[in-house]
């Protein structure tokens, strides 16, 4: 199953069903515990900062950990001792930097603060207001200045 257009706010550019690999171990940690094997993994680049990610996926792409690298190439490195054999698994997506983002616009749909159109990679907490309007921290935060 190929994955969506953007993961994480990130647009995808491989990814790899590693199921089947001989998983090597990881040092990576979420929430204090140390991240098992998962079925899917993506190499991603953040849309705004640029950075390539390599994100670990359920089967639904959800994302269960991620790590930094500076290029694909050392993602697809890091993937392959922590999933041996997964070098020869990876499929390029072929997204487009304008497919990724109209996807991540798409998929925040009401997460966008009412007021400044912030979305969720601009703000820390975002209140819903029983009548549907929603506030980011940062409105919040001039509103209660302006008082």
């Amino acid at each position: 199953m190929k994955p969506p257009e953007s993961i994480a706010a990130a647009r995808v550019l491989a990814y790899a069903s590693v199921s089947s690999c001989d998983f090597q171990g990881s040092n990576l940690f979420v929430d204090g515990v140390a991240l098992g094997p998962v079925p899917r993994l993506a190499i991603a680049e953040d849309l705004q900062s640029g950075t390539t990610l390599l994100l670990r996926c359920g089967l639904d792409w959800s994302v269960l950990g991620l790590s930094g690298h500076p290029s694909a190439a050392a993602a697809r490195s890091r993937a392959e001792r922590e999933y041996r054999g997964s070098s020869s698994l990876w499929r390029e997506t072929g997204y487009s930097d304008e497919e990724a983002r109209a996807a991540r616009e798409t998929s925040w749909g009401e997460t966008r603060c009412s007021i400044c159109g912030r979305t969720p990679d601009h703000y820390a907490a975002l209140v819903k207001s029983p009548s549907g309007t929603s506030l980011c921290d940062q409105c919040l935060n001039d509103l209660d200045t302006a008082r």
